[in-house]
């Protein structure tokens, strides 16, 4: 049901800045919602630039409030990109701030870098 109204929904799509993750389980700021709006994932790229593979965590909050909203884990391996489509990624409205955590990072030139493309809803009804 949440599925297909999303997919009836229409909004703006909109991306966010290439953002590095230099810190280890520690969520990040990936794409910073306008007040007043929802949003919907609809394209992850990522970038793990690190030794060791990284897994990808999706959701909202930073510190201790970080919650999953993405129920998959992202596996990218060392030295590889991946990028994940709209049709891989589930319908799951966002009403915060969205973040990534990744299990492993370091600082530039061996971080974990992310970015979204997201389509952004006027309010939460469209």
């Amino acid at each position: 049901m949440i599925t297909e109204i999303l997919r009836l929904k229409h909004g703006l799509r909109k991306s966010s800045p290439l953002v590095s993750i230099a810190a280890a389980a520690t969520p990040t700021n990936v794409y910073l919602l306008s007040a007043g709006r929802s949003a919907a994932l609809r394209k992850i790229m990522i970038s793990n630039r690190n030794a060791a593979n990284a897994d990808i965590l999706i959701g909202t909050g930073l510190g201790a409030s970080f919650a999953q909203v993405i129920p998959q884990v992202f596996s990218v391996s060392s030295g590889q990109d991946l990028e994940i489509t709209e049709d891989q990624i589930p319908d799951i409205e966002f009403f915060a701030t969205m973040t990534a955590q990744s299990s492993a990072a370091a600082a530039s030139p061996n971080d974990v870098q992310i970015a979204f493309e997201v389509e952004e809803y006027q309010g939460p009804t469209g």
